[in-house]
């Protein structure tokens, strides 16, 4: 082997791990590993989904009858949810969601499903909430693709493609207050 390609081969050894470590830390916005979701195990079923079903018809037959309204979404509700309804429908990206709620937090988990890629990698959100203008504000905190945090002009798109999504939701109600809770979503809403 020739001294020039020793060269070369050596500056490719170094130079992978440097491009490594740089997307893994400072360029990521964080200076560590990715984020990890609670360590729960999630129940998913027909029963989780319908009982959400159930209380968002309850919720919208009290706000009728009363100023505000409160619901209480668990993780297993959304998370079957999720997966038994929404999923059906093949032009989602994201196979196999799992949602877990902490103080504060909530962790959205699942397989990144797009053609053009041959690999579905892990994809994991980290994401807090708030209420802004009587609206909901969803706000990526951080997240992860497979093993490697997600740089933060990718977190940026993707918060503001929530965001558009939620802007859609508010033509009948207002949020009043969002809380994130170990195990439960808790939102008041008033029409």
């Amino acid at each position: 082997m020739s001294h020039k390609r020793r060269r070369r081969r050596v500056f490719l050894l170094f130079l992978i791990p440097l491009w490594l470590l740089l997307l893994g830390c400072g360029l990521c916005g964080g200076f560590g590993l990715a984020p990890h979701p609670p360590d729960r195990s999630l129940h998913i079923s027909e029963e989780e989904a319908d009982a959400l079903l159930a209380r968002w018809k309850e919720a919208w037959q009290k706000a009728g009858q009363a100023d505000q309204v409160e619901l209480r979404i668990t993780e297993d509700e959304l998370t079957s949810f999720l997966n038994l309804r929404l999923m059906a429908d093949k032009n989602v990206p994201v196979r196999e969601p799992k949602v877990w709620f902490d103080p504060g937090v909530a962790y959205i988990e699942g397989r990144l499903d797009i053609p053009q890629v041959p690999a579905t990698p892990q994809v994991l959100l980290v994401l807090t909430a708030r209420v802004e203008d009587d609206k909901l504000q969803v706000d990526l905190v951080k997240g992860a693709l497979g093993p490697l945090p997600m740089p933060k002009s990718i977190l940026s798109t993707l918060d503001e493609s929530i965001d558009a999504l939620l802007e859609n939701l508010y033509t009948n109600f207002t949020v009043r207050s969002v809380r994130l809770e170990e195990g439960v979503l808790i939102v008041t809403l008033a029409r």
